[in-house]
């Protein structure tokens, strides 16, 4: 009967009726899962490709979804995974989220408005079922396409108004089998940020005698702090461990420190310099001022 359905609903869509094609994307998403629990049913499909997948969906922390996704014309496809289950749906082509995407960056960086990107969190995250999208940690496995996102000025499903990284912590991820290392491991709820550091003569937080002037004069990012201090109190409340350092705190030093204890989420807000020498490489901006006795 699914079938007898979706084969009417195609038939519709190609005669031009207008106000099916959702319902036609409905029933044909309904046949691809039947499809995969059937395959599932397989006995060769119980072999090591499913069971290594089973294994890998059990060390899923319980508060967290993996987002996948993969691209291609003219339909690409995107799971969401928990624990508890899993679930897929159409996207549109490569080429035309390659489109949106460079679109609402041309707007991230223009300071424009657009609804672009209330579109794109919708697509990506947003028709999955309310215990996939609702988790408060969400694993995206990206692309080259997903991954020149910026995800930081993604606005929220249910509030345009604010960011989605107001209300969920998001990882980026190049391959899902990187998730297996932690071996079903909980986060251990610790976060360091580092952002909005001294960079040049102008700011006001210099004062005299604090220490040696760096050469490197940039212009402040100011709204890096008001993120940190945003996301990391939607944390805190939540009874994360969280470590600040900004202004002539954020250096390279208290980086590294911080580093190597391997917080669970690790945010920079900072400038980038590219390395003349090696350009395929990025160095870190921190503060250019340092107080005496510290390292850069």
């Amino acid at each position: 009967p699914k079938l007898g359905r979706f084969r009417d609903l195609l038939a519709r869509v190609v005669a031009g009726e207008a106000g099916v094609r959702g319902e036609r994307d409905r029933a044909g998403m309904e046949l691809e899962k039947l499809e995969t629990d059937a395959g599932m049913r397989i006995p060769h499909a119980q072999g090591g490709v499913a069971k290594a997948f089973a294994e890998w969906q059990r060390g899923i922390p319980r508060d967290e979804t993996v987002f996948a996704y993969h691209l291609a014309e003219p339909e690409s496809l995107a799971w969401a995974v928990t624990p508890r289950g899993l679930e897929m749906k159409k996207l549109a082509g490569r080429g035309e989220l390659r489109r949106r995407i460079e679109e609402f960056q041309r707007s991230v960086l223009e300071g424009k408005g657009s609804s672009t990107g209330n579109s794109l969190t919708t697509q990506l995250f947003g028709e999955f079922s309310y215990p996939y999208r609702t988790n408060p940690f969400w694993t995206v496995v990206i692309d080259d396409t997903v991954g020149a996102l910026a995800m930081s000025s993604l606005p929220q499903l249910e509030n345009a108004r604010q960011y989605l990284v107001e209300s969920h912590t998001v990882r980026w991820l190049a391959a899902a089998h990187f998730l297996g290392s932690r071996g079903g491991a909980e986060w251990r709820k610790e976060a360091l940020a580092v952002a909005d550091p001294v960079y040049n003569d102008a700011d006001e937080r210099l004062g005299r005698g604090v220490g040696e002037r760096g050469t490197l004069q940039l212009n402040r990012l100011p709204g890096t702090a008001q993120e940190v201090k945003l996301g990391f109190g939607a944390l805190a409340a939540r009874e994360w461990r969280t470590s600040l350092a900004t202004g002539m705190e954020a250096t390279g030093e208290r980086l590294r420190e911080g580093a190597a204890k391997n917080p669970d989420v690790l945010h920079i807000g900072t400038h980038f310099s590219l390395d003349r020498e090696r350009p395929e490489l990025l160095a870190i901006s921190l503060s250019s001022v340092r107080r005496p006795g510290s390292v850069g």
